[in-house]
């Protein structure tokens, strides 16, 4: 999702040149045959398009920021995104695509937005959205990412499911 992550980016950047910003934080995998290269991250980042953060263990820190909007734009079958789960558990609203693992996380226009995969116009059109939703909508955003987390993703509820099907 990494480009149309960048493309999305440029779109939003172009109706709000200023105030924005578009972050990607993780480590890069030279030897992933389809990764991004470092020197293309650096062009993009050099262009005004993305500011990479580089990886961190400290994703508390990076989930306490103010106005922050987790994107996930991925089209991999990855299982449940932990990334999300943790955003969901910090009040964070999320943009992601509708992909098993990932729409899990979202009740769409209610603490985020699910969009097609492979769809940069869908994604700037969703963070578009976002941004020009009320103070009190950005906050209803965050609680209900808040109260997904303590409805699905509890340990205890985790657990009470995994007891169910063992004695299935």
């Amino acid at each position: 999702g990494y480009w149309e992550f960048v493309e999305a980016a440029k779109k939003v950047r172009a109706k709000y040149p200023n105030g924005v910003s578009f972050e990607l934080i993780g480590s890069l995998d030279p030897q992933y045959p389809n990764s991004v290269s470092k020197e293309q991250i650096e062009k993009d980042e050099h262009m005004g398009y993305i500011k990479y953060r580089g990886f961190t263990n400290d994703m508390t820190n990076v989930y306490s920021e103010k106005g922050l909007v987790i994107t996930l734009p991925t089209f991999y079958g990855e299982g449940m995104n932990r990334s999300l789960m943790e955003a969901c558990a910090c009040g964070k609203p999320i943009i992601t695509t509708n992909i098993p693992g990932c729409k899990e996380t979202v009740d769409d226009k209610q603490n985020g937005y699910l969009i097609p995969t492979h769809d940069s116009d869908a994604l700037a059109e969703a963070m578009i959205r976002y941004i020009e939703l009320s103070n009190e909508e950005k906050e209803n955003f965050s609680k209900h990412s808040r109260k997904i987390a303590l409805e699905r993703f509890n340990i205890q509820t985790v657990i009470s499911e995994y007891e169910k099907i063992i004695n299935r």
